[in-house]
């Protein structure tokens, strides 16, 4: 019988963390950029070739998203993603593992990608606007690595926010609720400027009517 090959301690060691495994398994990509931040808010950036490529785009310039994935693995980590939007679909930029979702360690993976490739949105070292989860952890750390960019919610945030406050109100009944979330929801995914002032126009028209209400209530 043949005997099992011996494996190394250290070999053991570097599969036991996030950071150990990428730097071992990296040697197989060797195009891929690997950055560490090396901490107990340790943080890693990887980009492919493939990502390098979508930075010189014009679409890289304008709208990113991110979204960031929580409790992946057995380390619980935190896996965060930057996409442009393309004619073609949604082009990645970058992709960020790291600890926690705490404000700090957002910081550690986003200057890992500023300090290594500080134009890549676009040829510009921040795009127009960032469009992230409802997280104050990561809209500080934007605000703090990239304090040009804007930033804006998910529109199901937005919406997810708007139902929170209309179910606030006990005053308003339910179908009154439904109306007025339909009404917002119109505000929202407005395709054209004629369709959006058309829609604030019967949103105010309404607020305006259950204001009086109120009033004689």
């Amino acid at each position: 019988m043949k005997k099992k090959p011996k494996i190394s301690k250290n070999t053991i060691l570097r599969f036991q963390t996030p950071i150990g495994l990428l730097t071992t398994t990296i040697q197989i990509h060797k195009s891929t950029t690997v950055k560490f931040y090396d901490d107990h808010l340790w943080a890693v950036l990887l980009v492919t070739p493939l990502m390098k490529k979508n930075h010189p785009l014009s679409s890289s310039k304008e709208i990113i998203f991110i979204d960031s994935t929580a409790s992946c693995e057995t380390s619980s980590s935190t896996i965060t993603i930057m996409l442009s939007a393309t004619k073609v679909g949604a082009l990645p930029l970058a992709v960020m593992i790291h600890s926690s979702q705490c404000m700090q360690n957002y910081i550690n993976a986003f200057e890992l990608l500023k300090m290594n490739f500080p134009q890549c949105f676009g040829g510009q070292d921040h795009p127009d606007i960032f469009m992230s989860d409802d997280s104050s952890a990561e809209e500080g750390a934007l605000a703090a690595v990239w304090p040009e960019a804007k930033q804006l919610l998910y529109h199901f945030h937005v919406a997810q926010a708007e139902w929170r406050w209309l179910f606030s109100h006990k005053m308003m009944e339910q179908e009154e609720k439904s109306t007025f979330m339909k009404l917002f929801q119109a505000v929202m995914y407005a395709d054209s400027e004629e369709n959006l002032l058309d829609a604030e126009k019967n949103l105010l028209l309404k607020c305006k009517k259950l204001s009086r209400l109120c009033q004689t209530v």
